[in-house]
């Protein structure tokens, strides 16, 4: 069984890579987020719709939702401790079709 290409992190945005506009959103070389216990994730190549992108700042503390896929990591949902929320519907139906064309098969 291959492993939920989805998965959230939980901490402290600690660094923000070069990012730049792209296909209707923001890339991102690099999001680095410390989760509670002290672990460290750098997530490379990361793309986001621009009222995700938003919400993306250093110190930002909460709840952020990746997909991996192909080589990048897509931000589908970002719950901030304090109050902004916002989710990528758009990436959430095309993992759900995805899904459901493999299942399919």
């Amino acid at each position: 069984m291959k492993p939920c290409p989805v998965f959230p992190v939980v901490g402290t945005i600690t660094a923000v890579g070069a990012s730049m506009l792209d296909k209707g959103g923001v890339l991102y070389r690099y999001i680095e987020i410390s989760e509670k216990g002290g672990r460290v994730r750098r997530l490379t190549i990361v793309r986001a719709i621009e009222a995700l992108a938003a919400l993306i700042e250093q110190h930002a503390v909460g709840m952020f939702l990746f997909w991996e896929r192909q080589g990048e990591r897509r931000l589908w949902c970002v719950d901030r401790a304090d109050g902004p929320k916002q989710v990528d519907f758009e990436a959430v139906r095309a993992y759900v079709q995805q899904r459901d064309r493999r299942d399919a098969g």
